[in-house]
């Protein structure tokens, strides 16, 4: 009898010299494969499958009273298994395979109609883009390197691929090898002062995901994962209201990371700050607390963040504070002692009465509505600025316009900026501002050219306000061009399709700025105007680019200007 056909009905039906003919042949395919840990299948038979089907005999041939020894290395393995069975009534290694999703993972592309002149192989991963694996990319990536020496271009879609494809990966749960009890030790959660909000941090270059005060005081927790094959470690919190993990922060080991990849990579990730590392005793670290001077009194009440303007709570009481506009928080209460006498205790406790009121009424006034004649009076003040910001010069004086930002802080009306200041409550210069946008807008498709399957459009054009009210010089456009272009060289999924939401790599076949106003094709180009053309490689797309219900590609990616 095969092996494979052993069950506790048919095994019943052979004389005892087969199986003890039977016991040999299992003895010697467990000592020619399965003695090697890791093999899983040999001779066309799974691991586990070999393991049942042996216990299936042995207890047939116990319950005939045929002699049985338990001394090879095969009965020892299996006796293992029945006595954690006994005792955890599992047994784990006898488990099933499970499979999640089928074809989680599959060749589509211009792979499918040419292999051999592909330049390289789409790979449709069946998740969203927000859950990008990149060790589990670059684990794909060398094994099918290892058989194509082509270079995979990975897209996420949920509903897998469009197009012909070829299956190549299930997601599948494999039960482990051995039952075992795994002791748990404390888990280390990062202390308050190792996650203290100042940096830059000592031998580690920091890119922040998220405001830390947008979660909890703790647990804290670090892990650890691997890009382009160097380490860096991931700091998680839990958001405030909520009960699961959320990324904050990636942390670089200097000696692993240089400046410049850890930039990029935080910048790829959409950091929302990168501060590189800097040595830094740890006695030399200076902890900000409350202070008194002659006249002035200062308590800092929430984390260290970027102080946009001074305002004041209690004019009578002599009572002003330092405010964050970007997170539009208080940082600090300043109690002026010439105008009452304030002591430390007096001012502590008026901030503990006092603090949520006046954050309540902070927030009300931010969220204050115009009326439709204010609204408009202050959109025509917008337009003038954006024409003003056009030609100004910086640094120039700050003037304040009518109307203010909408979180309520004085707008300069020569270039739109907040009014900042000191920590002497001195007006300070409005000073050229890198001001991050977003990139690179709209591609509208202009030119097509059916037999090449090739399309071309204008990206932007420079001194013309964009949907959202943003402009551009041609400098800037040419150096958000260049970003792009660097970028991707390295990250090709960078244009996406507006209808259908999935990156796509489309070879550029053009891409520049013209010094001088030019004309390609039919179309008028302005000097500074950024012309780019693609190659099209998908055919459902091309038929709605031929159909005009694709009208347009979006630019992956942020570029500053």
């Amino acid at each position: 009898m095969r092996i494979e056909n052993i069950t506790k009905n048919t095994i019943k039906e052979l004389p005892d010299v087969e199986l003890r003919n039977l016991k040999i042949r299992f003895i010697g395919i467990y000592d020619r494969y399965f003695s090697d840990p890791e093999m899983k299948k040999a001779v066309d038979l799974d691991r586990k499958i070999f393991y049942n089907k042996y216990i299936i005999l042995r207890a047939e041939m116990k319950q005939r009273g045929i002699e049985f020894h338990e001394g090879v290395a095969l009965d020892k393995e299996v006796n293992t298994r029945l006595f954690t069975k006994s005792v955890w009534g599992l047994d784990i290694a006898g488990m099933s395979e499970i499979t999640i999703v089928k074809s989680y993972v599959a060749v589509s592309g211009a792979f499918i109609k040419s292999p051999k002149s592909a330049e390289e192989i789409d790979i449709v991963i069946r998740n969203s883009e927000e859950n990008r694996d990149e060790r589990l990319e670059e684990t794909i990536e060398k094994e099918l390197k290892a058989h194509t020496q082509k270079t995979p271009n990975f897209i996420y879609s949920p509903a897998g691929p469009d197009s012909s494809y070829i299956p190549i990966f299930d997601l599948v749960l494999r039960a482990r090898e051995e039952t075992k009890k795994i002791r748990m030790k404390k888990v280390k959660s990062l202390k308050d002062e190792e996650f203290d909000i100042k940096k830059p941090y000592p031998n580690e270059h920091a890119c922040r995901l998220r405001e830390p005060g947008d979660f909890k005081d703790k647990p804290w927790g670090r892990t650890e994962r691997v890009s382009d094959g160097r380490r860096y470690s991931i700091i998680t919190g839990r958001l405030k209201g909520e009960t699961t993990g959320t990324e904050q922060a990636y942390r670089y080991d200097k000696n692993i990371w240089t400046e410049s990849q850890a930039r990029a990579h935080c910048k790829d990730h959409d950091g929302i700050l990168f501060e590189p590392a800097e040595e830094v005793k740890k006695k030399e670290i200076i902890i900000e607390k409350p202070e008194e001077t002659e006249n002035t009194i200062r308590i800092p009440v929430a984390p260290e963040c970027e102080v946009t303007a001074t305002i004041t709570i209690d004019k009578e009481q002599g009572i002003t504070a330092l405010y964050c506009g970007k997170v539009k928080k208080i940082r600090t209460y300043q109690f002026d002692k010439r105008v009452k006498a304030w002591t430390m205790a007096s001012a502590r406790a008026w901030i503990k009465e006092h603090k949520e009121k006046v954050e309540k009424k902070l927030a009300e006034k931010v969220e204050k509505k115009l009326t439709e004649p204010q609204q408009k009076e202050y959109d025509e003040e917008s337009a003038l600025i954006r024409e003003n910001a056009k030609k100004a010069k910086y640094p120039h004086k700050f003037e304040a316009a009518k109307y203010t930002h909408p979180n309520g802080h004085p707008r300069c009306i020569h270039c739109g900026d907040e009014e900042k200041v000191d920590a002497k409550d001195k007006q300070l210069p409005c000073e050229k501002q890198m001001v991050k946008k977003k990139a690179i807008t709209q591609f509208t498709i202009i030119k097509i050219d059916k037999k090449k399957q090739m399309v071309g459009g204008v990206v932007y054009e420079p001194d013309e306000v964009d949907t959202q009210g943003d402009y551009a010089t041609k400098e800037e456009i040419e150096k958000a061009m260049y970003r792009f272009m660097q970028k991707y060289a390295t990250n090709t999924k960078r244009i996406r399709i507006n209808h259908m939401g999935k990156k796509h790599f489309f070879p550029i076949i053009e891409s520049f700025v013209p010094e001088q106003d030019t004309v390609k094709g039919d179309q008028p180009l302005k000097k500074g105007t950024w012309w780019l053309m693609v190659k099209v490689t998908s055919d459902t797309i091309w038929k709605d680019i031929e159909s005009g219900k694709l009208t347009g590609f979006s630019m992956g990616g942020t570029a500053k200007a």
